[in-house]
């Protein structure tokens, strides 16, 4: 989906990742432990425009289940549709 692509594209930008330095079986358990353990998707947002995580401001933090700003169309959140983040949970 849309989503995954811009959640991957934003993972390996944000932390600087090149594909030839690890194989690609490092960078999915990276990818997974981040998303699946780590991210805390009530309170931070995801920018691909910026290769970035930020903190979602009171009017969406807890609000929505999965923010990730669309880099086509900035200020949309096409994670809105998403549902039962909690049980992709770790």
């Amino acid at each position: 989906s849309y989503c995954l692509v811009l959640m991957i594209a934003t993972f390996l930008g944000a932390y600087g990742y090149d594909v030839r330095d690890k194989n690609v079986g490092a960078l999915l358990l990276d990818f997974l432990e981040l998303f699946g353990k780590k991210f805390d998707f009530s309170r931070t947002g995801i920018s691909m425009s910026s290769a970035s995580f930020f903190e979602l401001s009171a009017l969406y933090a807890g609000k929505v289940p999965l923010y990730i700003d669309d880099p086509l169309n900035p200020g949309q959140n096409i994670g809105l549709n998403s549902f039962a983040m909690y049980r992709v949970k770790a």
